[in-house]
């Protein structure tokens, strides 16, 4: 099944841990995200102690990982 990394420049560099943030495959549309966390670019949480705005941070509206949901 062939697939696709994703790693997003607005997100941490993930690959230096060795994963990517997305990974979809074809064949029927399977997507993977990797345990997405607030952080930005910088590995910033933002706010901590605050969940909705770590995940508002995650998956903000219209990122590259909300558009292929």
């Amino acid at each position: 099944m062939p697939h696709t990394y994703l790693n997003p420049p607005d997100l941490f560099n993930s690959t230096q841990y060795g994963f990517s943030q997305v990974v979809a495959t074809r064949g029927g549309t399977t997507v993977y995200l990797s345990g997405q966390v607030g952080w930005d670019a910088n590995e910033d949480i933002g706010a901590p102690g605050d969940l909705a705005e770590q995940t508002r941070r995650a998956l903000p509206a219209g990122s590259p990982l909300t558009m292929i949901l």
